[in-house]
Protein backbone atom coordinates (compact mmCIF):
# COMPACT_ATOMS: atom_id res chain seq x y z
CA UNK A 1 0.00 0.00 0.00
CA UNK A 2 1.04 3.61 -0.72
CA UNK A 3 -0.77 6.78 0.47
CA UNK A 4 -0.56 8.99 -1.69
CA UNK A 5 -0.67 13.01 -1.76
CA UNK A 6 -4.52 12.77 -1.96
CA UNK A 7 -4.42 10.32 1.04
CA UNK A 8 -5.88 7.67 -1.35
CA UNK A 9 -5.11 3.66 -0.54
CA UNK A 10 -3.75 2.42 -4.10
CA UNK A 11 -3.90 -1.29 -4.77
CA UNK A 12 -2.91 -1.05 -8.33
CA UNK A 13 0.59 -2.23 -8.46
CA UNK A 14 0.22 -4.54 -11.32
CA UNK A 15 -0.79 -2.12 -13.34
CA UNK A 16 2.30 0.63 -12.27
CA UNK A 17 3.75 1.62 -9.34
CA UNK A 18 4.42 5.02 -7.73
CA UNK A 19 8.24 5.93 -8.48
CA UNK A 20 10.71 4.52 -5.74
CA UNK A 21 11.95 6.88 -3.02
CA UNK A 22 15.46 6.65 -4.37
CA UNK A 23 14.16 7.96 -7.65
CA UNK A 24 12.27 10.76 -6.94
CA UNK A 25 15.20 11.62 -4.12
CA UNK A 26 17.60 11.63 -7.41
CA UNK A 27 15.18 13.51 -9.88
CA UNK A 28 14.14 15.94 -6.69
CA UNK A 29 18.18 17.06 -6.82
CA UNK A 30 18.04 18.04 -10.70
CA UNK A 31 20.94 16.25 -11.24
CA UNK A 32 19.95 15.33 -14.98
CA UNK A 33 22.01 13.28 -17.54
CA UNK A 34 20.92 14.80 -21.08
CA UNK A 35 24.12 14.19 -23.13
CA UNK A 36 23.76 11.91 -25.96
CA UNK A 37 25.60 8.64 -24.77
CA UNK A 38 27.19 8.13 -28.16
CA UNK A 39 28.89 11.86 -28.01
CA UNK A 40 32.47 11.78 -27.08
CA UNK A 41 32.79 14.94 -25.47
CA UNK A 42 32.70 14.75 -21.55
CA UNK A 43 29.04 15.23 -20.67
CA UNK A 44 27.81 12.15 -23.53
CA UNK A 45 30.64 10.00 -21.21
CA UNK A 46 28.74 11.03 -18.28
CA UNK A 47 25.69 9.86 -19.52
CA UNK A 48 26.97 6.86 -20.49
CA UNK A 49 28.65 6.06 -17.58
CA UNK A 50 25.20 5.92 -15.94
CA UNK A 51 24.29 3.63 -18.31
CA UNK A 52 27.34 0.83 -17.85
CA UNK A 53 26.62 1.65 -14.21
CA UNK A 54 23.18 0.47 -14.01
CA UNK A 55 23.84 -2.40 -16.74
CA UNK A 56 26.58 -3.89 -14.38
CA UNK A 57 24.07 -3.73 -11.64
CA UNK A 58 21.49 -6.10 -13.40
CA UNK A 59 24.02 -8.52 -15.05
CA UNK A 60 24.92 -8.97 -11.31
CA UNK A 61 22.21 -9.12 -9.45
CA UNK A 62 20.32 -11.23 -12.27
CA UNK A 63 23.32 -13.68 -12.22
CA UNK A 64 23.50 -13.64 -16.24
CA UNK A 65 26.76 -14.70 -17.66
CA UNK A 66 28.03 -11.97 -20.27
CA UNK A 67 29.64 -14.40 -22.25
CA UNK A 68 26.09 -15.99 -22.91
CA UNK A 69 23.96 -12.93 -22.17
CA UNK A 70 23.41 -9.53 -23.78
CA UNK A 71 21.35 -6.87 -22.09
CA UNK A 72 18.89 -5.15 -24.09
CA UNK A 73 17.05 -1.52 -23.12
CA UNK A 74 13.95 -0.85 -24.89
CA UNK A 75 10.83 1.30 -23.64
CA UNK A 76 8.84 -1.57 -21.64
CA UNK A 77 7.08 -5.01 -21.57
CA UNK A 78 4.94 -4.45 -25.34
CA UNK A 79 8.37 -3.16 -26.99
CA UNK A 80 10.73 -6.54 -25.49
CA UNK A 81 7.92 -9.18 -25.80
CA UNK A 82 7.10 -7.59 -29.57
CA UNK A 83 10.95 -7.50 -30.08
CA UNK A 84 12.02 -11.20 -30.06
CA UNK A 85 8.78 -12.20 -30.71
CA UNK A 86 8.61 -10.42 -33.94
CA UNK A 87 12.25 -10.13 -34.49
CA UNK A 88 12.91 -14.01 -34.65
CA UNK A 89 10.04 -14.45 -36.81
CA UNK A 90 11.85 -12.40 -38.97
CA UNK A 91 15.11 -14.08 -38.99
CA UNK A 92 13.31 -17.61 -39.75
CA UNK A 93 11.24 -15.99 -42.56
CA UNK A 94 14.91 -14.31 -43.59
CA UNK A 95 16.04 -17.94 -44.04
CA UNK A 96 12.30 -19.00 -45.83
CA UNK A 97 10.99 -20.57 -43.02
CA UNK A 98 7.99 -20.25 -41.37
CA UNK A 99 7.53 -20.67 -37.23
CA UNK A 100 5.49 -22.19 -34.84
CA UNK A 101 4.59 -19.82 -32.40
CA UNK A 102 3.26 -20.83 -29.39
CA UNK A 103 1.59 -19.15 -26.28
CA UNK A 104 -1.28 -19.68 -23.75
CA UNK A 105 -4.74 -18.14 -23.93
CA UNK A 106 -4.12 -16.02 -20.75
CA UNK A 107 -0.78 -14.52 -22.09
CA UNK A 108 -1.25 -10.33 -22.39
CA UNK A 109 -2.62 -8.56 -25.22
CA UNK A 110 0.39 -7.84 -26.60
CA UNK A 111 1.51 -11.18 -27.19
CA UNK A 112 -1.94 -11.88 -28.66
CA UNK A 113 -1.88 -8.80 -30.93
CA UNK A 114 1.72 -10.08 -32.03
CA UNK A 115 0.29 -13.35 -32.82
CA UNK A 116 -2.25 -12.35 -35.26
CA UNK A 117 0.65 -10.44 -36.66
CA UNK A 118 2.73 -13.55 -37.23
CA UNK A 119 -0.22 -15.68 -38.58
CA UNK A 120 -1.04 -12.82 -41.07
CA UNK A 121 2.18 -13.26 -42.51
CA UNK A 122 2.00 -16.99 -43.01
CA UNK A 123 3.53 -18.19 -39.65
CA UNK A 124 1.52 -20.89 -37.94
CA UNK A 125 0.03 -19.65 -34.25
CA UNK A 126 -0.93 -22.26 -31.55
CA UNK A 127 -3.31 -21.25 -28.25
CA UNK A 128 -2.46 -23.82 -25.17
CA UNK A 129 -5.95 -23.68 -23.57
CA UNK A 130 -5.78 -23.60 -19.73
CA UNK A 131 -7.79 -25.07 -16.54
CA UNK A 132 -9.56 -22.80 -13.91
CA UNK A 133 -6.17 -22.12 -12.02
CA UNK A 134 -4.58 -21.20 -15.45
CA UNK A 135 -2.67 -24.12 -15.45
CA UNK A 136 -1.53 -26.10 -18.53
CA UNK A 137 -0.78 -29.46 -19.61
CA UNK A 138 2.88 -29.68 -20.23
CA UNK A 139 2.81 -33.09 -22.16
CA UNK A 140 0.08 -32.55 -24.72
CA UNK A 141 1.94 -29.13 -25.61
CA UNK A 142 5.53 -30.96 -25.51
CA UNK A 143 3.70 -33.53 -27.90
CA UNK A 144 2.42 -30.74 -30.41
CA UNK A 145 5.48 -28.54 -30.04
CA UNK A 146 7.43 -31.88 -31.13
CA UNK A 147 5.28 -32.53 -34.46
CA UNK A 148 5.65 -29.04 -35.57
CA UNK A 149 6.90 -28.38 -38.99
CA UNK A 150 8.98 -24.95 -38.22
CA UNK A 151 11.45 -23.67 -35.45
CA UNK A 152 9.33 -23.27 -32.55
CA UNK A 153 9.36 -20.33 -30.24
CA UNK A 154 7.17 -20.18 -27.04
CA UNK A 155 6.25 -17.47 -25.41
CA UNK A 156 6.38 -18.27 -21.22
CA UNK A 157 4.53 -15.87 -19.14
CA UNK A 158 6.09 -16.41 -15.53
CA UNK A 159 3.49 -14.32 -13.62
CA UNK A 160 -0.09 -13.49 -14.83
CA UNK A 161 -0.65 -9.43 -14.91
CA UNK A 162 -4.38 -10.36 -14.39
CA UNK A 163 -4.73 -13.37 -12.36
CA UNK A 164 -1.07 -13.49 -10.27
CA UNK A 165 -0.81 -17.01 -11.76
CA UNK A 166 3.02 -17.99 -11.77
CA UNK A 167 4.97 -20.70 -13.38
CA UNK A 168 8.39 -21.92 -12.29
CA UNK A 169 11.40 -21.26 -14.86
CA UNK A 170 12.25 -25.08 -14.30
CA UNK A 171 8.85 -25.48 -16.20
CA UNK A 172 9.95 -23.95 -19.18
CA UNK A 173 13.58 -25.74 -19.27
CA UNK A 174 12.20 -29.02 -19.02
CA UNK A 175 9.68 -28.25 -22.17
CA UNK A 176 13.28 -26.70 -23.54
CA UNK A 177 14.91 -30.16 -23.33
CA UNK A 178 12.32 -32.04 -24.37
CA UNK A 179 11.52 -30.06 -27.69
CA UNK A 180 14.33 -27.56 -28.56
CA UNK A 181 12.27 -25.02 -28.82
CA UNK A 182 13.66 -21.37 -28.29
CA UNK A 183 12.26 -19.91 -25.14
CA UNK A 184 11.17 -16.03 -24.67
CA UNK A 185 10.20 -15.39 -21.11
CA UNK A 186 7.69 -12.90 -20.76
CA UNK A 187 8.59 -11.45 -16.50
CA UNK A 188 7.05 -8.48 -16.10
CA UNK A 189 5.27 -8.88 -13.24
CA UNK A 190 7.90 -11.25 -11.65
CA UNK A 191 10.18 -8.84 -9.78
CA UNK A 192 9.29 -8.26 -6.16
CA UNK A 193 6.51 -10.66 -6.36
CA UNK A 194 7.64 -13.99 -6.45
CA UNK A 195 10.46 -16.14 -4.84
CA UNK A 196 14.04 -16.25 -6.40
CA UNK A 197 12.96 -13.59 -9.09
CA UNK A 198 16.51 -12.81 -9.78
CA UNK A 199 17.41 -16.52 -10.59
CA UNK A 200 17.30 -16.29 -14.38
CA UNK A 201 17.86 -19.95 -15.90
CA UNK A 202 20.83 -19.53 -18.15
CA UNK A 203 19.21 -22.31 -20.38
CA UNK A 204 15.76 -20.04 -21.60
CA UNK A 205 16.59 -17.54 -24.36
CA UNK A 206 15.63 -13.86 -23.62
CA UNK A 207 13.53 -12.43 -20.75
CA UNK A 208 11.47 -9.20 -20.75
CA UNK A 209 10.86 -6.69 -17.70
CA UNK A 210 9.08 -3.32 -17.35
CA UNK A 211 10.63 -0.82 -15.02
CA UNK A 212 7.78 0.94 -14.13
CA UNK A 213 6.21 -2.26 -12.72
CA UNK A 214 8.72 -2.22 -9.69
CA UNK A 215 9.44 2.00 -9.25
CA UNK A 216 11.24 2.96 -11.91
CA UNK A 217 10.19 5.19 -14.52
CA UNK A 218 7.69 4.65 -17.39
CA UNK A 219 8.83 4.32 -20.71
CA UNK A 220 12.02 2.07 -19.95
CA UNK A 221 12.53 -1.59 -19.50
CA UNK A 222 14.93 -4.04 -20.01
CA UNK A 223 15.81 -7.75 -21.39
CA UNK A 224 18.30 -10.64 -21.27
CA UNK A 225 18.93 -12.50 -24.54
CA UNK A 226 21.48 -15.26 -25.51
CA UNK A 227 24.08 -14.24 -27.73
CA UNK A 228 23.13 -17.51 -30.11
CA UNK A 229 19.66 -16.01 -30.32
CA UNK A 230 19.30 -14.44 -33.44
CA UNK A 231 16.83 -12.01 -34.13
CA UNK A 232 15.85 -8.77 -36.79
CA UNK A 233 15.61 -5.89 -34.66
CA UNK A 234 12.52 -4.00 -34.32
CA UNK A 235 13.57 -0.61 -34.75
CA UNK A 236 16.40 0.05 -37.07
CA UNK A 237 18.54 3.21 -37.75
CA UNK A 238 22.33 4.08 -35.51
CA UNK A 239 23.16 1.20 -34.77
CA UNK A 240 22.69 2.04 -30.95
CA UNK A 241 23.49 -1.39 -28.75
CA UNK A 242 25.32 -3.80 -30.96
CA UNK A 243 21.99 -2.96 -33.82
CA UNK A 244 19.34 -4.86 -31.86
CA UNK A 245 17.42 -1.52 -30.93
CA UNK A 246 18.35 1.98 -32.76
CA UNK A 247 17.85 4.83 -30.74
CA UNK A 248 19.75 7.41 -28.35
CA UNK A 249 19.31 5.50 -25.07
CA UNK A 250 16.39 6.75 -22.11
CA UNK A 251 19.70 7.38 -19.59
CA UNK A 252 17.84 8.62 -17.40
CA UNK A 253 15.37 6.16 -17.54
CA UNK A 254 17.51 3.67 -17.33
CA UNK A 255 19.27 4.79 -14.39
CA UNK A 256 16.59 4.78 -12.55
CA UNK A 257 16.13 1.16 -12.86
CA UNK A 258 19.16 0.28 -10.93
CA UNK A 259 17.96 2.70 -8.15
CA UNK A 260 14.62 1.34 -7.85
CA UNK A 261 15.81 -2.11 -8.38
CA UNK A 262 18.47 -1.67 -5.60
CA UNK A 263 16.34 -0.25 -2.67
CA UNK A 264 13.92 -3.33 -3.37
CA UNK A 265 17.02 -5.93 -3.16
CA UNK A 266 17.92 -3.97 0.08
CA UNK A 267 13.72 -3.69 1.66
CA UNK A 268 12.01 -6.39 0.17
CA UNK A 269 9.86 -8.65 2.17
CA UNK A 270 8.20 -11.41 0.01
CA UNK A 271 7.57 -13.75 3.33
CA UNK A 272 5.43 -10.99 4.93
CA UNK A 273 3.72 -9.95 1.66
CA UNK A 274 2.81 -12.98 0.66
CA UNK A 275 1.01 -13.55 4.53
CA UNK A 276 -0.49 -10.35 4.40
CA UNK A 277 -1.97 -11.11 1.18
CA UNK A 278 -2.96 -14.50 2.37
CA UNK A 279 -5.01 -13.35 5.39
CA UNK A 280 -6.68 -10.51 3.44
CA UNK A 281 -8.17 -12.60 0.74
CA UNK A 282 -9.18 -15.32 4.10
CA UNK A 283 -10.65 -12.03 5.36
CA UNK A 284 -12.71 -10.96 2.36
CA UNK A 285 -13.70 -14.96 1.68
CA UNK A 286 -15.07 -14.94 5.51
CA UNK A 287 -17.33 -11.49 4.80
CA UNK A 288 -18.62 -11.89 1.57
CA UNK A 289 -18.96 -16.20 2.28
CA UNK A 290 -21.15 -17.82 -0.94
CA UNK A 291 -21.36 -13.89 -3.01
CA UNK A 292 -17.67 -13.87 -4.08
CA UNK A 293 -15.09 -15.93 -4.77
CA UNK A 294 -11.01 -15.61 -5.55
CA UNK A 295 -9.66 -16.53 -9.06
CA UNK A 296 -7.24 -19.48 -8.93
CA UNK A 297 -7.47 -19.67 -5.02
CA UNK A 298 -6.10 -23.30 -4.80
CA UNK A 299 -3.27 -22.80 -7.96
CA UNK A 300 0.14 -21.22 -7.59
CA UNK A 301 -0.22 -17.32 -7.41
CA UNK A 302 2.41 -14.92 -6.64
CA UNK A 303 2.97 -13.09 -3.34
CA UNK A 304 1.08 -9.57 -4.44
CA UNK A 305 -2.10 -9.91 -6.73
CA UNK A 306 -5.56 -10.91 -5.74
CA UNK A 307 -8.47 -11.04 -8.33
CA UNK A 308 -11.95 -11.47 -7.00
CA UNK A 309 -15.60 -11.97 -7.85
CA UNK A 310 -18.33 -10.22 -6.66
CA UNK A 311 -21.38 -12.15 -7.64
CA UNK A 312 -23.84 -10.26 -9.60
CA UNK A 313 -22.29 -6.65 -9.31
CA UNK A 314 -20.66 -5.50 -12.33
CA UNK A 315 -17.32 -4.64 -11.74
CA UNK A 316 -17.71 -0.97 -13.01
CA UNK A 317 -20.52 -0.60 -10.38
CA UNK A 318 -17.48 -1.95 -7.69
CA UNK A 319 -14.21 -0.19 -8.75
CA UNK A 320 -17.00 3.12 -8.31
CA UNK A 321 -17.47 2.75 -4.68
CA UNK A 322 -14.23 1.56 -3.85
CA UNK A 323 -12.97 5.05 -5.90
CA UNK A 324 -15.56 6.68 -4.03
CA UNK A 325 -14.25 5.47 -0.90
CA UNK A 326 -10.90 6.27 -1.92
CA UNK A 327 -9.20 3.02 -2.78
CA UNK A 328 -7.60 2.59 -6.19
CA UNK A 329 -8.82 -1.01 -7.92
CA UNK A 330 -8.56 -2.11 -11.32
CA UNK A 331 -11.40 -4.11 -13.42
CA UNK A 332 -9.23 -5.25 -15.77
CA UNK A 333 -5.70 -6.48 -17.41
CA UNK A 334 -2.94 -3.82 -16.36
CA UNK A 335 -2.85 -1.91 -19.84
CA UNK A 336 -6.48 -1.58 -20.40
CA UNK A 337 -8.30 -0.57 -17.13
CA UNK A 338 -11.47 1.05 -17.83
CA UNK A 339 -12.49 -1.18 -20.66
CA UNK A 340 -15.98 -2.58 -19.89
CA UNK A 341 -15.63 -5.75 -21.58
CA UNK A 342 -15.13 -9.50 -20.04
CA UNK A 343 -11.77 -10.11 -19.33
CA UNK A 344 -10.48 -12.47 -21.99
CA UNK A 345 -8.20 -14.34 -19.41
CA UNK A 346 -10.94 -15.04 -17.03
CA UNK A 347 -13.21 -16.11 -20.07
CA UNK A 348 -9.96 -18.38 -21.29
CA UNK A 349 -10.31 -19.85 -17.40
CA UNK A 350 -13.97 -20.91 -18.11
CA UNK A 351 -15.51 -18.33 -15.93
CA UNK A 352 -18.58 -16.75 -17.16
CA UNK A 353 -19.18 -13.81 -19.20
CA UNK A 354 -21.41 -12.42 -16.14
CA UNK A 355 -18.59 -13.39 -13.85
CA UNK A 356 -15.86 -12.20 -15.90
CA UNK A 357 -17.77 -8.91 -16.02
CA UNK A 358 -18.09 -9.17 -11.64
CA UNK A 359 -14.20 -9.14 -11.92
CA UNK A 360 -12.21 -6.98 -9.28
CA UNK A 361 -8.20 -6.99 -9.56
CA UNK A 362 -6.35 -5.78 -6.23
CA UNK A 363 -2.59 -6.07 -6.48
CA UNK A 364 -0.48 -5.09 -3.46
CA UNK A 365 2.62 -2.85 -2.76
CA UNK A 366 5.96 -5.03 -2.71
CA UNK A 367 5.63 -3.61 0.77
CA UNK A 368 2.52 -4.76 2.15
CA UNK A 369 2.43 -6.33 5.36
CA UNK A 370 -0.18 -6.94 8.31
CA UNK A 371 0.89 -3.82 9.86
CA UNK A 372 -0.78 -2.09 6.55
CA UNK A 373 -3.47 -4.93 5.82
CA UNK A 374 -5.32 -3.85 8.99
CA UNK A 375 -5.98 -0.33 7.90
CA UNK A 376 -6.40 -1.54 4.31
CA UNK A 377 -8.43 -3.85 5.36
CA UNK A 378 -11.06 -1.85 7.30
CA UNK A 379 -11.70 0.48 4.15
CA UNK A 380 -11.95 -2.31 1.81
CA UNK A 381 -14.71 -3.94 3.98
CA UNK A 382 -16.34 -1.24 4.55
CA UNK A 383 -17.00 -0.66 0.83
CA UNK A 384 -17.72 -4.68 0.30
CA UNK A 385 -20.27 -4.51 3.01
CA UNK A 386 -22.17 -1.95 1.08
CA UNK A 387 -21.75 -3.58 -2.30
CA UNK A 388 -23.20 -7.19 -1.00
CA UNK A 389 -26.03 -6.23 1.56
Amino acid sequence: MVRLTNKRIYLDYNSTSPLAPSVKEWLAKGDFVFANPASVHTSGKQTNRYINETSEYLCHLFGNSTAQFELLFHSGGTEGINTFIKGFAAQKQLEGQAIDFYYTSTDHSSVKATAKYLADRGHRTHIIPVDSNGNFDDQILIEKMNQSPGPVLYNFTSVNNETGVQFKLQRAEKIKEATGCKVHVDAVQAIGKVEGWQALSEGLDAYTFSAHKFGAMKGVGFSFFKKQFQFLPLIEGGGQQNGHRAGTENAMGIYSVFLALREMVESQQLVKLKEAKELFEDRFLNLVGTKGQIIAHTGSRNSNTTNLILDGINSQTSAAAFDMAGIDVSIGPACSSGVNEPSPVLLAMGYSEQQALSALRLSFSPYFDNIELDHTWQAVSNVLTGLIK
